[in-house]
């Protein structure tokens, strides 16, 4: 960029310099400068020289014109970058999300099979899934009640009450006492929705607590604490082929550790 600024420098006083020269020899009388003699030419002469002259006063101005084009857009870019704020992305309310256990790297993940183990609710499992597919998201609404649109668009702030629905099945996150899950009976977690459409109870709601204590960012650490029981939404490196489909176990926690930390990543922002 600097040289192509200085290109249009030379470019811009060249011009104007042969363009000044050829008009006060158009304009000029028989003159002598040292060993050198002008001769007026005549009128045909003066009328070329002085076109010539006008000509490259114009390509003068051209070229500094494009200079200050130049300058005037770098200067404006530069602005603009110094200006524009270096945030992160933020999850938003309708957002599609993929939620990734900070620990183990694994999914969070739902899918058509249903809890069958001693003491369950027989409810869609919820484990945490090694490999990447579309059981993976979910999308992130307002608390139950709220509508499905609720704040579409906006940021989701810590300690809002959130839920997540499950995107291929339309069951929400959800968990419930009484109910354990299959191999460390802690609290169980799965997918609800009779109707499957996005329709549950209060028992699908979850409060954001950002490790940052601000809006939840992609790439922060956060934990979903189940507003009715207090339990952290949980997992740990413990599966089952049959109790889990081969996936790692997903519960509700009561007390709180470094298992319970998910981050998210945007699979479709609003």
């Amino acid at each position: 960029m600097d040289a192509f600024k200085a290109i249009l420098s030379k470019n811009s006083i060249a011009a104007l310099v042969i363009g000044a020269i050829l008009i006060i020899l158009g304009a000029a009388s028989d003159f002598t400068v040292g060993a050198f003699t002008y001769k007026t030419p005549d009128v045909f002469g003066r009328v070329a020289l002085l076109l010539l002259g006008i000509t490259f006063i114009g390509f003068g101005f051209f070229f500094t014109y494009l200079e200050y084009k130049t300058n005037n857009q770098v200067v404006n870019k530069e602005s603009n970058s110094a200006s524009e704020p270096k945030s992160q992305t933020i999850v938003k309310y309708r957002d599609t999300i993929r939620l990734l256990h900070s620990k183990t790297n694994v999914a969070l993940h739902s899918h058509n099979i249903d809890y069958s183990h001693e003491g369950s609710s027989k409810q869609q499992q919820v484990t945490g899934f090694g490999g990447m597919d579309e059981n993976d998201y979910w999308i992130v609404k307002g608390a139950h009640g709220r509508d499905e649109f609720f704040n579409k668009g906006t940021p989701v702030k810590n300690n809002d009450i959130i839920r997540l629905e499950h995107l291929n099945t339309r069951k929400n996150l959800h968990s419930h006492p009484g109910y354990t899950s299959p191999l460390t009976q802690q609290q169980e977690v799965t997918a609800f929705s009779p109707e499957n459409n996005g329709i549950g109870n209060l028992d699908d709601n979850w409060q954001i607590e950002a490790e940052n204590g601000e809006d939840w960012t992609v790439g922060d650490k956060i934990r979903l604490i189940h507003s009715r029981t207090k339990v952290a939404l949980h997992s740990h490196p413990v599966g089952s082929k049959e109790l889990t489909s081969d996936q790692q176990e997903v519960t509700g926690f009561s007390k709180r550790n470094e298992d319970d930390f998910w981050i998210a990543e945007i699979v479709k922002s609003t």
